[in-house]
């Protein structure tokens, strides 16, 4: 049997929607109002990966959610690269309500620009969104497609301040390295990358399996 072209075996869509393939069916994680309800409930398994991946994902992505659950406090930060609909938004919102049930509070999953403005913006009025940016254990930040030429600059930014009280940040990218590089004109992103400890974000990078 083949992989379903909607939602490349995952059973969810690009919009998040399940697809009528029926290929996933798992939903035991707590409910959230936070969440989209199109993502509620749901839970990030590796067999939810589609069989064009390498395995190797899967099985980062589903210890990585056991890691941050078990302990929020990991101190690690990372850019997640890998092609659409491979799972990353479900993974996202399972952690989300994974922490939400252990009466743990992170900020709604955000883009990078978003986050920039929360944080540059001196007169933001949600103060709530800014706390939780600025202090809770873990934030998952998505990449857009459509970067902005000083994207590492604002990675940076983000890292440094949540860093200095002991925070993680997560980002999630539809790309490849290369198409990070494409976009970051001085290389400042190299400078960036280490272990992921301190203020270096660990980068990982799984491509489709020809």
């Amino acid at each position: 049997m083949g992989v379903c072209l909607r939602c490349g075996g995952t059973g969810i869509t690009a919009f998040g929607e399940k697809c009528d393939c029926g290929a996933y069916t798992e939903m035991d994680a707590p409910i959230c109002l936070s969440i989209p309800v199109q993502y509620q409930g749901v839970k990030f398994s590796a067999n939810l990966v589609p069989a064009w991946m390498p395995k190797s994902y899967g099985t980062f992505m589903e210890n990585l959610l056991e890691e941050c659950t078990r302990n929020p406090m990991i101190q690690r930060n990372y850019i997640i690269c890998s092609p659409p609909n491979t799972g990353k938004t479900v993974w996202a919102y399972s952690l989300y309500s994974q922490l939400y049930s252990l009466g743990i509070t992170i900020p709604d999953v955000m883009d990078l620009i978003q986050a920039r403005d929360v944080f540059l913006n001196l007169y933001y009025e949600d103060k709530v969104t800014l706390e939780k940016l600025s202090a809770s254990p873990i934030a998952i930040i998505k990449l857009p497609w459509d970067l902005p030429n000083k994207f590492p600059e604002t990675i940076s930014t983000i890292v440094e301040r949540r860093v200095m009280t002991g925070c993680s940040t997560i980002f999630l990218f539809n790309g490849t390295k290369g198409d990070l590089t494409a976009r970051d004109s001085f290389g400042k992103l190299t400078r960036l990358l280490g272990d992921g400890s301190y203020n270096s974000v660990c980068l990982k990078v799984w491509e489709e399996v020809k």
